[in-house]
C-alpha cells in the first residue's frame, strides 16, 4: 500500500475502470458515485458524486476522478467508524439507464489520521 489518504484532506482520486482487462467507457450521461469501503464493503467515507468534467477524467476510456471530501474523512474518524489497518479500497459505481455496474479498486491505500 503506497498511497495513503489524510483525514482532513480534499483529494482527486483517479479510478480506472475495466472490464476483462480492458478500459471500461463510461457514457456521458451515466450517473456515478463512489465511496472508500473496507474488506466487507462497509462504507468508511463517502459517497460522492463523479463529474465527467473533472480535471483528470475521461470517461470515454474508464477514467473517473473521485472527489474526496476531507470532512468526510475526519468524520470517518470521530464518528465511531472502524478504520481497517490493511487498508481500503475504492467502490465506483455506474448507473446508465437501468444498467447498474460496481468495480471495487485493486489497490488498496491507508486511510490515515492528520497528526497536525
Amino acid at each position: 500500500m503506497a498511497n495513503v489518504i489524510y483525514s482532513g484532506n480534499d483529494v482527486a482520486i483517479s479510478v480506472q475502470l475495466t472490464t476483462n482487462g480492458s478500459n471500461a467507457a463510461v457514457s456521458l450521461s451515466a450517473t456515478v458515485t463512489a465511496g472508500i469501503i473496507d474488506d466487507s464493503r462497509t462504507l468508511i467515507a463517502g459517497p460522492w458524486t463523479c463529474t465527467s468534467g473533472a480535471t483528470g477524467a475521461d470517461w470515454t476510456t474508464g477514467l473517473v476522478v473521485v472527489p474526496v471530501d476531507g470532512t468526510d474523512t475526519t468524520d470517518a474518524f470521530t464518528g465511531g467508524r472502524t478504520i481497517p489497518f490493511n487498508g481500503c479500497r475504492m467502490e465506483v459505481k455506474v448507473v446508465s439507464g437501468a444498467t447498474s455496474i460496481t468495480r471495487r479498486s485493486n489497490e488498496k491505500f491507508q486511510l490515515a489520521k492528520a497528526a497536525v
